[in-house]
């Protein structure tokens, strides 16, 4: 008599795998050469790093996604530069991002260090703790 399909998985080999994707730069795995993937947690907060990172209109077909946060970058720090890029990152996630519900977003900006320090803290759908990236945007010049 065969054995089902189904009878052969315990609760035990099951895998919580919510979300999955590859790696930026598209590195393989050095023995299997199967593209290496990030999952779950670490996969969400690649998502909303390269929705930050992505200018509007920079994305062909999709004008819309993206944070116009390059805009408010690195201008005078005044008191409404923290708000203006709150402003764009809240609006990118909430019009990009289904998977994260956005509690906060901390903005410190440094000008002795001329960097910009942006705190992301967030649920992620299916997952019950709270999660929080750290983006920090360097002056080159």
């Amino acid at each position: 008599m065969s054995t089902k399909r189904s009878e052969r998985f315990s609760y035990v080999d099951k895998i919580d795998l919510f979300y999955s994707d590859f790696t930026n730069n598209f590195l393989s795995h050095p023995i299997t050469k199967d593209l290496v993937i990030k999952t779950n947690e670490n996969a969400i907060k690649q998502s909303l790093k390269n929705l930050i990172y992505t200018n509007r209109y920079e994305r062909l077909f999709q004008p819309n996604i993206g944070c116009d946060i390059k805009k408010a970058l690195f201008e005078p720090n005044e008191s409404f530069l923290a708000e203006d890029i709150k402003y764009y990152i809240t609006k990118t996630i909430e019009e990009n991002e289904p998977r994260v519900k956005l509690i906060d977003v901390l903005v410190n900006a440094d000008e002795s260090k001329k960097q910009v320090t942006v705190t992301l803290y967030f649920y992620i759908i299916n997952i019950n703790e709270p999660q929080s990236l750290e983006i920090v945007f360097k002056r080159i010049r």
